[in-house]
């Protein structure tokens, strides 16, 4: 026996009374919710403002330096391009009160009352991480196929195809099974039957948490591996602060990756648990629309304005290279590529090697 599974996927919230409330309106019309300024609207609105913000500054110090630039400087733009755009798009609106069944209910459904593209954004913006991780763990451990193999115009191309396999990954799920429910006339998921339900739940907790983590967790380990085992050969062949110069990068490098990983887990693991489990039936319906929800939506939401601090800010170049930018100088180039940068001991010809 088929049953039918539907719930609201929208970021910009309405209260529990607000939307079960209109159940039963059966009004073919547009109509909309007033836009009331709860606390989790200002969070959210404020994340929006600061992602919008940092993100800006990120890509517009990336072109100016865009003649010195490496694969990681293109990966961190388009990381970057992507937090800027689900930033703009957390922007709180009104949310639909109905929605008429027809063919441009369903248009405003699937892209308007689902978000989808700030999924998208999103999913864009972490797979970007990822492959940062994997361009610096190909760097460090196999640096001659990577000096030869790795061009700015295959890291472009990369990009390209990083961006529609995501926007196929996140917005085909979406546009099958998402539209207009005629008996509230409201945007909501539509499934046939649990089992189809479920299976929806598992492909988006796969492919927006698990495989992410999986693929930093093993290439961030990988290098605290190699840094470590690097560490006990300069430990051996040289001495007083050439050793300790080595040592500070590589537990700077171990203390990134820490971030990097822990700062995602905690952004995104309570709501993908959440979601994860209404699909499959483990948690009540009744989550949406309650302050665990909106504290759950608004941690995920704010991993777009962490990238910036986390992954940016924590660098010399970048930092010297945006107070180059409001002061206009044009000394920038001299600086080189922003995000991959190696520290060189010319008394012993070492190279030390950092990450993102």
């Amino acid at each position: 026996m088929s049953t039918e599974a539907s719930f609201p996927m929208n970021f910009t919230f309405a209260s529990s009374s607000e939307y079960f409330d209109d159940a039963n309106d059966t009004s073919r019309v547009w109509s909309w919710h007033p836009l009331v300024w709860h606390w989790w609207l200002i969070l959210q609105l404020m994340s929006a403002v600061t992602g919008m913000a940092g993100n800006l500054l990120v890509i517009l110090v990336l072109y100016k330096c865009r003649a010195a630039s490496r694969s990681t400087d293109i990966l961190v733009g388009s990381m970057a391009t992507a937090d800027l755009l689900a930033s703009f798009l957390m922007i709180p609106l009104p949310v639909h009160r109905t929605v008429p069944v027809s063919t441009l209910g369903y248009v405003y459904c699937c892209f308007g009352g689902s978000n989808v593209l700030m999924w998208i954004c999103l999913g864009a913006s972490t797979y970007s991480l990822v492959a940062i991780s994997c361009d610096r763990y190909f760097a460090l451990v196999h640096p001659l196929q990577f000096k030869r193999h790795v061009t700015k115009g295959r890291v472009s191309s990369i990009v390209i195809l990083m961006w529609f396999i995501v926007s196929l990954l996140f917005g085909i799920p979406v546009f099958t099974s998402y539209g207009v429910d005629s008996s509230r006339n409201a945007c909501s998921f539509l499934f046939n039957t649990d089992r189809a339900k479920a299976a929806y739940g598992c492909f988006i907790f796969l492919f927006r948490f698990i495989i992410p983590t999986l693929i930093l967790t093993v290439t961030q380990s990988s290098i605290a591996v190699v840094l470590h085992r690097e560490s006990k050969t300069f430990r051996k062949a040289v001495k007083g602060t050439q050793r300790s110069v080595h040592l500070a990068a590589r537990d700077h490098v171990i203390k990134l990756m820490l971030i990097v990983i822990i700062a995602f887990i905690i952004c995104w693991l309570p709501s993908q648990i959440f979601f994860f489990g209404v699909n499959i039936g483990f948690i009540s319906i009744k989550y949406f629309f309650t302050p665990t929800q909106y504290v759950c939506r608004i941690m995920a939401l704010c991993n777009s304005c962490l990238n910036p601090i986390i992954y940016i800010v924590r660098h010399p170049n970048f930092r010297v290279a945006l107070g180059e930018l409001f002061r206009r100088a044009d000394t920038t180039k001299a600086i080189g590529p922003i995000f991959e940068q190696n520290g060189v001991n010319l008394q012993n010809n070492v190279t030390i090697s950092s990450i993102i």
